[in-house]
């Protein structure tokens, strides 16, 4: 239909501006949004506006209602009609429904999402196996250590070399825990620049601790390594698939080599990569001197569910999804495979500066001083880590009130009003969970001071919390020295705070 430029009046339109049921109006607003005034951008740019502004043609996206009130996604393509002195006096405009279009896009995503997360759940059965093994050699260090203390006749130098192999054993069956929840974690597609170097070394760590004994993971990161833009789930599901395919592969044992390093890449190398172009990269390799794969393997694959694995034993997507995530990430994915001589993966991916620079001369170095005194609320529904943690903050020097619930802990802060300095509060709880205890607890106390504390990898309820004014996040499990830097900080945050 065409507009007129001084009125929004339509001088001109076909039968398809009825909009199916629609009745044709004379107004452009009234017509698209049954509006009875211009389009303001709060929720739709007005295309008359933008090109009357630039004097140039123009693509917009609205949400037009049909006569059922059914919600139609609306492609506006807007242009300028001048009349012989230059001045524009008329728009032409023509709308495009993409509905359909944008619901297959969602249902795709969806799809992609599902697949991501089935290859997580693939990936974490492979590793299962090792992880209990783990394990449990763990709490034998830990469960043995234990009985001994239980003895009255331990001598003291034996008790402190018992008590730090407990330590030493509860510590590495923490790191394990928390990369596998990590690896784990669900979660939207967020850009950020990822620390690359980072994340191959929770990856391997990961690995080195649960894949057969008999292959040796070797890494080797050479710096400066540069930063990437990306999604670091995605990038770490990429590395873990690619490793677990060549340990796959390595079934009478032997090395798995996975190197990272920077690399500039000329024109004429861009020319053998289809969609890099020159400059900067990261290139992770990683190899294995396995069965290898013959040329007709080799190019299937990447297709999504081509496996040489057994029926049951593999779903064939790892190599089409880390494919599919290097492609989405600016990168490319290359195999070179000989039959009986191992195969080469190797991933380009587009750097930024390197993660040493971006740190700057920044430490993670605790308070000088470490705040004692004061009264604590701490909200757990575990007895046992209420015990322990409450005997941790004691021993620092600090009141503790201890809730098993989240009902509890409102009961408590009412009881206590103004008495109490800052609440740890655990997220996952039967009843009232840590979310709504947060709400109640800011309801009765706007300047409440919040430390979350949680045994999962921090998602996007933490994240809220923190938003919505939390003064920091402790992951479990923790030492007395992450404890005590948690409280201080927390402390020293001031109560009207708001992240």
């Amino acid at each position: 239909y065409v507009i007129d430029t001084s009125d929004y009046t339509i001088k001109l339109a076909n039968s398809a501006a009825k909009f199916g049921d629609l009745a044709v109006k004379l107004i452009c607003y009234a017509l698209t949004h049954d509006r009875d005034e211009p389009c303001d951008g709060g929720d739709h740019f007005c295309p008359l506006q933008l090109v009357k502004s630039t004097k140039r043609p123009v693509t917009v996206e609205h949400v037009h209602y049909d006569h059922q009130g059914r919600p139609r996604n609306i492609e506006v393509h807007a242009h300028p009609v001048f009349d012989g002195d230059g001045a524009m006096v008329q728009m032409i405009e023509y709308c495009l429904d993409i509905t359909e279009r944008r619901q297959a896009e969602q249902t795709r995503e969806l799809l992609e999402a599902r697949l991501r997360q089935s290859q997580k759940l693939e990936a974490i059965g492979t590793l299962a196996g090792g992880v209990g093994h783990d394990m449990n050699n763990t709490l034998a260090v830990i469960m043995g250590g234990a009985s001994i203390l239980a003895r009255n006749y331990v001598a003291e130098h034996t008790r402190q070399e018992v008590v730090e192999r407990i330590l030493d054993a509860a510590h590495k069956g923490a790191a394990l825990t928390r990369n596998l929840l990590g690896f784990a974690r669900k979660g939207k597609y967020v850009i950020e620049r990822v620390d690359l170097g980072r994340v191959i070394e929770q990856v391997v760590e990961l690995l080195s601790r649960t894949i057969p004994k008999q292959v040796a993971l070797r890494l080797r990161l050479e710096p400066p390594l540069s930063a990437v833009e990306g999604d670091p789930n995605q990038l770490s599901q990429v590395v873990m698939n690619l490793c677990l395919n060549a340990v796959q592969a390595m079934s009478a044992g032997g090395p798995v080599t996975v190197v990272a390093r920077d690399r500039e890449l000329d024109r004429a190398a861009c020319d053998d990569r289809p969609g890099l172009a020159p400059g900067l990269h990261v290139q992770l390799e990683i190899i294995d001197e396995g069965v290898g794969m013959d040329e007709a393997t080799l190019e299937h694959a990447t297709e999504p569910f081509f496996t040489t694995k057994p029926l049951g034993e593999g779903t064939g997507l790892g190599l089409s999804m880390a494919y599919g995530t290097v492609n989405n990430h600016g990168g490319v994915l290359q195999l070179v495979s000989r039959l009986g001589h191992g195969t080469t993966a190797t991933v380009l991916l587009p750097a930024m500066a390197p993660v040493d620079q971006l740190a700057g001369s920044s430490t993670d170095a605790s308070p000088a001083a470490v705040s004692k005194g004061g009264t604590i609320l701490l909200v757990d529904d575990e007895e046992l880590f209420r015990s322990v943690a409450g005997d941790l903050l004691e021993s620092l020097g600090y009141a503790v009130l201890r809730a098993e619930h989240g009902e509890a802990a409102l009961r408590l802060y009412q009881q206590h009003a103004g008495r109490i300095d800052l609440v740890i509060l655990d997220i996952a709880m039967p009843g009232m969970g840590g979310a709504k205890c947060f709400e109640g607890l800011r309801g009765l106390d706007a300047a409440a001071r919040v430390l979350v504390c949680s045994g999962f990898s921090q998602g996007d309820t933490v994240d809220e919390l923190l938003k919505g004014g939390a003064v920091g996040f402790l992951p479990k499990p923790f030492d007395v020295n992450r404890l005590t830097v948690a409280v201080a900080e927390a402390l020293a945050r001031p109560r009207f705070s708001a992240r």
